[in-house]
Parts: C-alpha cells; sequence; structure tokens
C-alpha cells in the first residue's frame, strides 16, 4: 500500500542519517526497573547511553505505572535531544 510505502521510504531516510556507531547501539536493548528508588546511579548511566546513541530500545520491569511514565518520558526527551544535536 502507499501508506507502508512512505512508512518504508521514512524509515530508510532516517536509517541513512545513522553513523555506523548508532547503527550499532539500533542493536542493543538495555533492561532496567522502572522503580525509581536507589536507582539513580543506573538511571543516570542508561540515559547516557541513549543520548550517545548507544542503544536501540529500553525494557522496562518492577515499578509502578507512574514510574515507568516518568522514566519513559525521560528517555524519549533524552533521545530527542540528541537526534537534535548529532555529534552532541
Amino acid at each position: 500500500s502507499a501508506q507502508s510505502d512512505t512508512s518504508e521510504s521514512l524509515a530508510r531516510e532516517w536509517y541513512g542519517r545513522l553513523t555506523l556507531r548508532e547503527k550499532v547501539g539500533q542493536l542493543f536493548v538495555a533492561w532496567t526497573l522502572s522503580a525509581k528508588e536507589g536507582q539513580e546511579e543506573a538511571r543516570s548511566k542508561l540515559l547516557e547511553f541513549v543520548r550517545d546513541g548507544w542503544l536501540g530500545g529500553v525494557i522496562l520491569s518492577l515499578g509502578t505505572t507512574e514510574e515507568a511514565a516518568e522514566l519513559v518520558r525521560q528517555l524519549q526527551a533524552t533521545a530527542g535531544q540528541a537526534a537534535a544535536d548529532p555529534g552532541g
């Protein structure tokens, strides 16, 4: 369909803009706790990996939906900042 052709075209365009390092990063997925308590150092490292383009995804576990939503917002904001400032 036309929509899937457009989606594929956009995906190829996005992928073509990635550096080799970012392409390799897309192969890696991290697991983390959604629960915030006692996770400051781990979250900081996770956000660093996202900012630096070393992660293609994150699996969340063991926390409330509110904690998960907060972490997802942080991850998306960090990824968005990295995308807006490539090489950053």
